[in-house]
C-alpha cells in the first residue's frame, strides 16, 4: 500500500502528501529520497502538533494557530515561532536539517491541532491558517477550494479535500 502522494502541481511546484506521520526510523531516507528527486530552491513542510502536547506559557492561544520554523538561508517571516521547549520531530526535523546543511530556503509551519480521540479536527480554519503562513512568503497563490471540502460529522470531524 502506498503511503503518500506526490503531485506535480505545475512548472516547479510540487506536493507531496502522507496519509500517517512518518515514523522517526523513515524519516532519514524519506528526506533522502524527496531531495534526489529534484533541486529544490524552497521547501515549504505543512505539519501539526497537537495543542495538548503544545508547551507554551500563552493562555490565549485558541486552535487553529500556527507557528513557524525556517532555515537560516529562507527571508524572515513575520509568524510567530514555534516557541521552545516544542520541537519539530520525525520528517519535519530531518527536512529542516537538510535544508539548513545545504542552505535550501525552507519553511515549517505548524498548526497547533485540537483533537477527539487522538485525531486532528481539521477545519477550514486550520486550512485559513496555513494560507495565511503561504502568503507571509509569496505564496498566496496557493489556495484550496472550499466547495470541495466535506466534513465527516461523526466521530472525530475530520476533513477532507
Amino acid at each position: 500500500m502506498q503511503d503518500h502522494t506526490l503531485l506535480h502541481v505545475r512548472d516547479n511546484l510540487y506536493s507531496l502528501t502522507f496519509k500517517a506521520p512518518v515514523v522517526r526510523d523513515r524519516a532519514h531516507v524519506l528526506t533522502r529520497a524527496i531531495f534526489g528527486l529534484t533541486k529544490l530552491e524552497k521547501l515549504v513542510v505543512l505539519d501539526d502538533i497537537p495543542i495538548v502536547d503544545y508547551t507554551t506559557n500563552l493562555q490565549d492561544i485558541v486552535p487553529p494557530s500556527l507557528r513557524s520554523l525556517q532555515s537560516s538561508s529562507a527571508s524572515p517571516v513575520e509568524l510567530r515561532i514555534l516557541e521552545p521547549p516544542n520541537m519539530a520531530q520525525n520528517l519535519t526535523a530531518g527536512l529542516l536539517t537538510y535544508c539548513e546543511i545545504h542552505e535550501v530556503p525552507c519553511y515549517a509551519f505548524f498548526s497547533l491541532q485540537e483533537s477527539y480521540l487522538g485525531k486532528p479536527l481539521v477545519s477550514s480554519e486550520t486550512l485559513d491558517a496555513y494560507c495565511d503562513g503561504l502568503n507571509k512568503i509569496g505564496l498566496g497563490h496557493l489556495r484550496y477550494d472550499k466547495s470541495r471540502m466535506r466534513v465527516e460529522a461523526q466521530p472525530n470531524n475530520r476533513l477532507y479535500l
